[in-house]
């Protein structure tokens, strides 16, 4: 299974889920409900890998900025194409990244011969982070919190009900 997830995460290294206000529009921002979305995959992709240990590879990819092709740039509004200009020369192209998406998912090996089967927290999910290069990468710290992961499972749960067939 392949979660995606965004390399933007780098930039916000303390955010952490918020429990209290999952539904509190005082807060909302696009940029905000992009990142804490982002960070739930990575921890989803964690619970899942260890829940499913043996029986299903889980990987999440912390993805980039990706290049815009030509005539998508051209269809933006003159100011959109002026200030996206720096960042899609510096993005990969869409089919580098689709490279890694396919060695990913028809690799052999698993996130497990990363990790340390012996070690707790961060060690203990190596390699189920990984970046456009397929290298373990760390999330942000609030995404190694198993008690956090945890609820986040639970509040999914009762938002999706319960997949009983699934386990």
């Amino acid at each position: 299974m392949i979660n995606v997830a965004s390399k933007g995460l780098l930039t916000m290294p303390r955010i952490a889920i918020r429990f209290g206000q999952l539904d509190d529009a005082s807060w909302y921002s696009p940029t905000r409900a992009y990142y804490h979305a982002k960070l739930a995959q990575i921890m989803t992709a964690y619970t899942l890998a260890l829940r499913a240990r043996g029986a299903l590879d889980v990987a999440c990819v912390r993805v980039p900025a990706v290049r815009l092709d030509a005539d998508r740039v051209a269809a933006l509004p003159w100011v959109l194409r002026t200030l996206y200009a720096p960042k899609n020369r510096l993005a990969i192209p869409a089919e580098r990244l689709g490279e890694t998406y396919a060695a990913l998912a028809t690799r052999t090996g698993t996130w497990q011969e990363h990790a340390d089967p012996a070690a707790a927290g961060r060690s203990a999910l190596r390699g189920i982070y990984l970046d456009e290069d397929l290298r373990p990468v760390d999330a942000p710290a609030s995404a190694y919190d198993a008690a956090a992961r945890e609820r986040l499972w639970a509040v999914s749960q009762q938002a999706v009900g319960d997949p009983s067939w699934a386990w």
